[in-house]
């Protein structure tokens, strides 16, 4: 067995070992990936009007905390899907939640954006027009009329869930 560096979207995995014989020359990256047993990931792309992206950051900043031990506090939870994105956020004590229309839809993604970045990309954005959003497992490319910005997204699987509203639960 051959050592094989591994591509960015393999992150996770430190190294890669695969048996070359079984892996003919010409080989495409979607070939290895299916051969590895690696879903593809599926492209996420939506656009949002800048004056929602700027109204969601500010109230995710006031809800998430400045410093916290629970690195994942830092983050609001992103979801998109149907044409509709929902933000979470939270400090353990209290939680923010909120859903708008997006347009040009294709895709889900269910993600951890933290809130840092998200003031960023707000401030980038402005107060008019939209920004068209790119997401390609969990590195996110914006563009507005200020220019383009990559940002890195958390696996939202630590993320803690607060109940729905009127669900019973306290």
């Amino acid at each position: 067995m051959e050592e094989m560096s591994v591509y960015p979207e393999f992150e996770s995995a430190a190294s890669c070992y695969i048996d070359v014989d079984r892996v003919a020359k010409g080989t495409t990256i979607k070939e290895l990936k299916a051969f590895l047993g690696i879903e593809e990931n599926k492209m996420t792309r939506f656009t949002i009007n800048s004056s929602d992206l700027v109204r969601l950051a500010k109230r995710a900043k006031m809800v998430a905390p400045k410093r916290y031990s629970l690195p994942i506090l830092l983050c609001a939870r992103i979801e998109v899907s149907d044409g509709h994105m929902s933000i979470a956020a939270n400090d353990a004590y209290s939680f923010y939640r909120e859903t708008v229309d997006v347009a040009d839809c294709e895709g889900t993604m269910d993600a951890c954006f933290p809130v840092s970045d998200l003031a960023t990309l707000a401030k980038m954005a402005g107060k008019r027009g939209a920004v068209k959003i790119d997401v390609d497992g969990l590195t996110l490319k914006a563009t507005t009329d200020g220019g383009m910005a990559t940002f890195k997204l958390v696996d939202p699987e630590p993320f803690p869930e607060f109940p729905a509203p009127g669900d019973g639960k306290v």
